[in-house]
């Protein structure tokens, strides 16, 4: 999985939420995923968000395409 920044900078989740512990230990993390259909494509994000007490969010994310998967189950199993 290739997680990057939203202005596009590719980082490592671990070393980033590493970093960001050690600079800010009040943060909290928050870890989510969902997938999507997209024309014959299933879409996967995973997204990982920084909440800073008072000063906002900064998030991390990867975003995967796979081909369809027609059954709910294998597709839901794959978001987890």
């Amino acid at each position: 999985m290739v997680f990057q920044t939203v202005k596009g900078k590719k980082v490592s989740p671990i070393i980033h939420t590493r970093n960001i512990i050690k600079n800010e230990p009040h943060v909290e993390i928050h870890i989510g995923s969902d997938s999507q259909r997209w024309g014959s494509e299933i879409i996967y994000v995973t997204a990982i968000a920084y909440r800073y007490p008072f000063r906002g969010v900064h998030y991390i994310y990867c975003k995967e395409k796979f081909p369809p998967i027609k059954d709910d189950w294998s597709r839901l199993w794959l978001e987890t």
